[in-house]
């Protein structure tokens, strides 16, 4: 059961006016689901107008992060990504893809895809699980989750003031498409 609460129409500022809409959601998929509400306010005044509109509730993005998400330009180090897409994708495969931005994305096998399709992006792909790109292909856990890392060995000042975005991809099996999810991205500053 999905209950909303909300102001309506056309009401003093000071005033708290609340009506309850309640609704049923029948989600199409399992799993976290993500309210959200887009809030459109006129102010003028003496009065506040508060509408709430296109209330949608979607399936929650698989959830990745980077910590810590600076690297230093002038030392080397490690940063630690974390993926945790949920028990329903137990076992299946992934890969973490990297770009030096998140967009122009694009699409493959119909589902998004946050970074844009660069030499970083390829050098990703070409290197995964190296030295460098440590554990950044290969099977989620039975809880849908895994770590990999990323590592500088270096002084690398010519990535000083610049960014990598990386993302997840989920694979139908070990190296076959289609691709099935993409994950949020995230992005890694390089800092003196």
């Amino acid at each position: 059961m999905l209950i909303i609460q909300y102001s309506r129409g056309s009401i003093p500022q000071n005033t708290i006016q609340r009506h309850h809409l309640t609704k049923t959601y029948t989600p199409t998929t399992t799993g976290l689901h993500t309210l959200d509400i887009y809030n459109y306010r006129n102010l003028t005044q003496t009065t506040l107008r508060n509408f709430i509109d296109n209330v949608t509730l979607a399936p929650t993005s698989p959830n990745f992060s980077i910590d810590p998400n600076n690297a230093s330009a002038s030392s080397a180090g490690t940063n630690t990504l974390s993926i945790d897409v949920g028990a329903a994708h137990a076992n299946e495969s992934y890969i973490i893809l990297g770009a030096e931005g998140p967009t122009p994305n694009f699409s493959l096998d119909g589902v998004l895809i946050h970074l844009a399709y660069d030499n970083i992006f390829q050098y990703t792909l070409d290197n995964k699980n190296t030295a460098m790109f440590v554990n950044t292909y290969g099977t989620l856990d039975a809880n849908g989750t895994a770590e990999a890392t990323f590592k500088t060995f270096g002084p690398l000042p010519q990535w000083l003031g610049r960014s990598v975005t990386f993302c997840v991809l989920g694979l139908t099996a070990p190296g076959v498409r289609p691709i099935t999810y993409a994950t949020n991205p995230v992005i890694l500053n390089f800092i003196p």
